[in-house]
């Protein structure tokens, strides 16, 4: 979905919607910071509903969010109570530095919040390239200021996000004919997205298991997962909310990795691999110029594939994992130099940042001596297209490098990963 889009959405449209933003049993996955905002995808039940972009940035920042719904729709939300639901009040957006102003009839949509229902180009086209909004409620006499961060950063996550969902949900079953249409040769109908979600789990926790018992038959325990029946893994994750069983992919690979003594890989948090710290598990792939691509491997776990330049002594690691359960994958820059254990800072290429002026538009984590930058669609695209040196920024450091032979390289990694590190 284009961030440009304008969504239309009456007063009536939007108390629907309005019934759908909190369901009591809907499952909420962290996709990390970017640009500066909290970004999640939400969903009900295995359905998915929206995802989300949340301010970030202590007390005084917070509270200002957009929804991205299933349905294309936009909405932003902002903090306000103290009316009955359903009441309406104006509130004006001034945007800096532009210095424009956008007056919305806001709705009470539940005892804290107040919600838009109509966001058109003329407000989106500013916002995004903004890097300030005061909100005033005249008949409240509030004003607070909220710092955007780089919501151009966070709008190319979420293009993601709801892209990535829609192609999901094109896998559901098609409606079933009506009683008066013609008798037609039955058909075998698609794969829900939650069966296909729960198929990847399944392998990847019994590939993992089989691994693990293969090494160490002692690993095997059926009362934390960690056990090769495909079937069973299956069975439980379709009677189980999504977000715990994305919890167990990532717990029972740790556990596999535990019990071997580190002979398999553990994965990160989110679910994928970083390309930091498991060069053990590496092999050559193929050469893109002056570029090693290497993939890894945990037993028949692909993680990863990296590209290591042989020629730039201004070594850097560039690469793209698989996050599991899924197909997913997270771009990952890594750089020699020591930074802190979660940290925000600057990319560049050829002395151009990113989003609007190239403040902190990057996010990532420290990794002993090196720091790993998390890459958006807007990072690989420019890196895509070449250029002569990046540079990574933390604080005070800064950290340049080549990018002569990138573009090859990326495309290297691509097709690596895409045979999950089986070289042809």
């Amino acid at each position: 979905m284009g961030k440009r889009a304008s969504v239309v959405a009456g007063v009536g449209l939007l108390l629907g919607a309005l019934t759908c933003v909190g369901p009591a049993s809907a499952q909420t996955k962290k996709l990390g910071l970017f640009g500066g905002w909290a970004v999640s995808e939400v969903f009900d039940k295995g359905k998915f509903v929206r995802c989300v972009a949340d301010t970030t940035g202590g007390s005084e920042n917070e509270g200002f969010r957009m929804s991205f719904m299933a349905d294309g729709k936009r909405l932003i939300s902002l903090p306000g109570g103290g009316t009955p639901n359903g009441t309406k009040e104006q509130v004006t957006l001034v945007l800096q530095p532009s210095g424009k102003r956008f007056t919305f009839t806001m709705v009470q949509g539940n005892p804290n919040r107040l919600w838009s229902s109509d966001l058109q180009n003329s407000f989106t086209d500013v916002f995004f390239a903004s890097k300030r909004m005061e909100m005033i409620v005249p008949e409240r006499n509030l004003k607070r200021v909220f710092g955007l961060g780089d919501p151009d950063t966070m709008s190319a996550r979420i293009d993601g996000c709801v892209t990535s969902n829609q192609d999901q949900s094109a896998l559901a079953p098609p409606p079933k004919p009506s009683a008066s249409a013609p008798a037609a040769r039955p058909a075998q109908a698609a794969p829900s997205e939650n069966a296909v979600f729960c198929q990847q789990y399944a392998d990847a926790a019994s590939t993992a298991a089989k691994d693990a018992i293969a090494i160490n038959p002692s690993c095997q325990d059926a009362s934390k997962g960690v056990h090769p029946i495909a079937k069973a893994h299956l069975d439980w994750c379709l009677r189980t909310d999504r977000e715990k069983v994305e919890g167990a992919s990532t717990h029972i690979r740790r556990l596999a990795s535990q019990c071997t003594q580190g002979a398999l890989a553990a994965p990160a948090d989110y679910g994928g691999y970083s390309i930091v710290g498991n060069e053990k598990f590496e092999r050559p792939y193929g050469q893109a110029g002056t570029w090693q691509v290497r993939a890894a491997l945990s037993g028949h776990t692909f993680m990863y594939c990296v590209a290591v330049s042989t020629a730039d002594p201004r070594r850097i690691r560039l690469g793209a994992d698989l996050v599991q359960p899924g197909a997913s994958l997270q771009w990952q820059l890594a750089v020699p130099m020591r930074g802190p254990k979660e940290w925000e800072g600057s990319f560049q290429i050829d002395g151009k940042g990113f989003g609007s002026g190239g403040g902190k538009q990057m996010s990532g984590v420290g990794a002993g001596g090196w720091s790993i930058a998390w890459l958006g669609a807007p990072e690989v695209d420019a890196l895509r297209k070449g250029g002569r040196e990046g540079v990574v920024g933390i604080g005070t450091q800064d950290y340049d490098f080549s990018l002569d032979g990138v573009p090859a390289a990326i495309a290297k990694i691509e097709e690596c990963r895409a045979r999950r590190g089986v070289a042809g």
